[in-house]
């Protein structure tokens, strides 16, 4: 027996979300790394209409960004960062910290070696970075506006251990495929995973974290059901969060697969696809 769904159903008006997710680079922000005037007024809207936005980004919550881009948009309270291993509450109390094992640092310094890459661990919101201030891909990662890199000795990187959340490894773009490549054969048996976050670096997580797990955790703690957020992403760090919400959306700039998984595309960061997604998927729906 085929089942019809009433008018009334098939025409009922989308809800307005309860909670607007972003995130930063390649989303929120420019390939410039600023944020364009059309989606810094869009956010500001949403939050004048009584909807939180959020950010869940791989990026720390601490640097220059928090003075320039996070606190003028009011997004340094509640929030995902550093890919969902640390979140926020809405009192800035950091109510996810889940960590690296130990043996996954000498592991991957090997790797490190063998490809002249820089090994830097990510301690809360701290960067920690075993190289020199001189070298290129250092000063280009400091010039991102986030955690700033410390440089000391491997000997001392050790010693925070038990502190790091994430491993990232700088590199250049003509090496990081076979450096990804490197990394997974060396973690093979460690409770991690490697994923490239630029064309140049790469990133080792603890096994089994997300973005989007790091946001299922706030979003519990704020009382908000995942099924009345609004997400929207652009790399294949926001698939796990753009498939958990009710409303995830792509950006222009996007891979396939993420474009796939979500309810719509829009515009590219160039474009102000985070504009244009929050005025359809949330302002016009007040």
């Amino acid at each position: 027996m085929m089942v019809v769904a009433s008018a009334a159903l098939l025409f009922a008006p989308a809800k307005v979300p309860s909670l607007i997710a972003l995130d930063a680079d390649g989303t929120l922000l420019t390939p410039q790394h600023t944020v364009n005037p059309a989606v810094s007024q869009a956010v500001l809207s949403a939050q004048e209409a009584g909807i939180p936005v959020i950010l869940a980004t791989g990026r720390a919550r601490s640097g220059p960004w928090l003075d320039e881009v996070l606190r003028p948009l009011s997004l340094d309270g509640a929030g995902v960062f550093l890919q969902g291993l640390t979140a926020f509450d809405d009192a800035s109390e950091r109510i996810v910290d889940t960590r690296l094992q130990q043996s996954v640092l000498d592991n991957v310094q090997a790797a490190c070696d063998t490809f002249g890459a820089v090994c830097s661990a990510y301690c809360g919101e701290q960067l920690l970075c075993v190289g020199s201030e001189e070298d290129a891909r250092v000063r280009q990662y400091a010039q991102l506006g986030e955690a700033q890199p410390q440089c000391i000795s491997a000997t001392e990187l050790r010693a925070h251990a038990e502190q790091i959340n994430k491993l990232l490894v700088l590199s250049t773009k003509a090496n990081n495929n076979a450096l990804r490549t490197a990394l997974e054969g060396a973690t093979r048996w460690q409770p991690c995973r490697v994923i490239t976050a630029l064309d140049w670096t790469q990133e080792i997580l603890p096994a089994r974290w997300s973005k989007g797990k790091g946001l299922r955790q706030l979003l519990r703690c704020l009382d908000v059901p995942p099924s009345r957020v609004l997400a929207i992403g652009d790399g294949s760090n926001d698939l796990e969060m753009i498939r958990m919400v009710g409303t995830g959306i792509a950006m222009g700039n996007a891979g396939p697969q993420l474009k796939r998984a979500a309810k719509a595309t829009v515009g590219t960061n160039k474009e102000d696809g985070v504009a244009q997604a929050i005025q359809k998927y949330a302002l016009d729906l007040i």
